[in-house]
This record gives structure tokens, sequence and C-alpha cells, in this order.
């Protein structure tokens, strides 16, 4: 996969030593089977952990929740083994099934519209319905007075949407920066990633549902206006002509990795963010980096993009969005890639 992964540019300018390189200088095998993984099912499991023995024993697994039981690993339920096949279907051991809870183009309201089937629905349908390439999500118990604890059969769903895959997501034909590429198909890309928060409650069959008439379901896409707080809000470097004060961004998208708080928020990572900016319809042979960013500004954008002045074939934002256009907001770049 690495020789797809065109954006893996090295960024580190600096001598010190990667962190990678540190975390395996650090790392012995025992103590990742130990901590890493240990910790891994523990979380996946939903119980507490206060402590942690040096022993390879299960012994010093010790539930930190009053009334919960001890964890025992050769408890959980043992499976077979699937052996390979080529089948066109999902595959799961004897006495487990799977169901699917949301797809992309299902409904987020009561009112959306039905998925057609032949991805020729515009922005304003993407908007009513659940996002692109699922990543990272979290269950919030509805009942929940922290973001892991209360009712296991109904709760909120968030799940991130990190990017969209042109081929599948726009009709035949259309090509991002292509013939037949417009506004919509943009804004259609951007209600497509970011976030979904879904309520869910499991039914009699103990299949998993979507509640449409749920007041909590809602969108948070690459158009959802949101505000800065804290130091960076109305600094310097992330002013545009459009938000002249840096208070206000709109969006999220490149959505990957998550994480919640233990007072009911959602974290929600940005990566790959600078992929969906670039020069618009110019031609990259005939823009300098100058005079549209400063010596700072390259130095930082490079790190970024490497040598990169246009934007991701799977994109083209800047084309009729000029927030993604850096020779006209060259700022706006500032205000993503953050948790």
């Amino acid at each position: 996969m690495s020789d797809f992964d065109w954006d893996n540019i090295p960024a580190n300018r600096t001598k010190t030593t990667p962190f990678h390189e540190l975390v395996e200088a650090a790392q012995s095998r025992r103590g990742f089977l130990k901590t890493g993984l240990g910790l891994g099912a523990i979380g996946f499991l939903g119980l507490g952990l206060a402590a942690c023995g040096g022993s390879s024993s299960s012994d010093g697994w010790v539930a930190d929740q009053a009334g919960l039981p001890e964890f025992n690993p050769e408890e959980i339920k043992a499976f077979a083994g699937l052996e390979a096949n080529t089948l066109d279907t999902v595959t799961v051991p004897e006495g487990y099934r799977h169901a699917v809870i949301n797809r992309w183009g299902d409904k987020l309201h009561v009112s959306s519209p039905e998925f057609r089937g032949d991805a020729s629905e515009d922005a304003r349908a993407q908007l009513q319905q659940i996002g692109y390439n699922h990543d990272g999500l979290h269950f919030f118990p509805i009942d929940g007075k922290d973001s892991i604890s209360g009712s296991s059969t109904e709760g909120l769903l968030v799940t991130n949407h990190e990017y969209i895959t042109p081929h599948f997501f726009f009709p035949q034909g259309i090509v991002p920066g292509g013939e037949g590429w417009n506004a919509d198909w943009v804004r259609k890309s951007q209600h497509a990633q970011g976030a979904s928060v879904v309520h869910v409650r499991l039914n009699d069959q103990g299949l998993w549902e979507p509640v449409l008439d749920s007041k909590y379901n809602r969108s948070v896409n690459g158009n959802t206006l949101m505000e800065l707080v804290g130091p960076a809000a109305g600094n310097a470097s992330v002013r545009t002509n459009k938000d002249p004060e840096g208070r206000y961004v709109y969006g999220t998208f490149g959505n990957c990795g998550n994480g919640y708080t233990y007072w009911n928020t959602y974290l929600t990572c940005e990566e790959n963010f600078t992929d969906y900016f670039g020069i618009g319809t110019k031609k990259s042979d005939e823009v300098d980096y100058k005079p549209y960013l400063t010596d700072k500004q390259i130095e930082a954008f490079k790190r970024y993009k490497g040598s990169s002045k246009t934007s991701s074939g799977s994109y083209r934002w800047d084309t009729h969005d000029e927030r993604f256009d850096w020779t006209i907001e060259p700022n706006e770049v500032n205000r993503f890639g953050w948790v």
C-alpha cells in the first residue's frame, strides 16, 4: 500500500530523533503484548482497569468499578477459525452474525431522500444522508453520565467520514476537475465528509436500527459553522478574507482517528487536510509561492505538502470554492488538521 501513498512525505526537518524511533527503541515484544494488546482488549470490552501486575498471568487484572466481575480472558467466547475464501460477502465464525447499522446514503431523518444507488444525489440530498467512508466511531449511551457507562441498547453513534472515492461517489463520467465538474459536486463531496450523529436503538430481533425522528441526528460536515475557542482564536495565522477576526471556521473533513472525553464530548482528528488545497484553475508551472505566501508560510506549506502546489485529484474543491485556493486564502490551511 505504501506504493500508493503519494502523500507520505518525510517532514522532519530538524535533527531530533523521530518519535517512532524512540518508541521502537523503548518497546519490547513482551512489553507490547502486556501493555499494548492487553489494554486494548480491556478498553474494547468496556471494563475498567485499576492495576496490571507484572505477572504474565491474568491474576493481575482487576476491575475498578464496584459490581463488575474480575476479568478472565479465558472466559471470552471461543470461535473456530475461518478458511480463506473468495465469496463476495462478509464471513463470520459459526455462532456469530453481522448486520449493517448505517451505510453511505442512508437516511439521517424521516424526511431524508432515499438513496438512489447511482450516486446521482446532489449536495442537498447528501446533507440529509449518512456520509462516506466510515472511520473512527464511538457509541455514547443515551442515559450515560459519561462517555462509556449507561444503556447498552440505545445511544448516539458518532461516526467519522474520512474522504470520498470519486469513482464510486459521483455518477459515471464525473471526474473532479474534469468535464461536468461544478460547484454542486464540490458541495456534495464536502457534505459527505466530517462526522454523523445517529440515534440508534437495539430492536427485539437484536439488531440495531436508527431512530430517524430523533432530535439528535445530524451531519457535521465540510460546511458546518464552528467557533474557534482557546489560544488559537483570533490569532493572525487563522484570519482570512471572509473571517478577518479569525473566530469561525466552516467545516471539518479528512476525519480519521477519533476519541472521546468523560464529559460526553467526541474528538475527531483531521488528517491529510492539505490534499484539499490547491491553486484553482491555474497551472502549476505558472504559479510561484510568492507573492501569495510569506517565507514563513512557504516553509510551513512545504513541510505539509512537499513540492505539490495543487490539490489531490480526488477532491479539486479549490476549483469552485475559494477557501481552498491558497493563492486567495493562504491562511485557510491553518484552520484544519486539528483534533
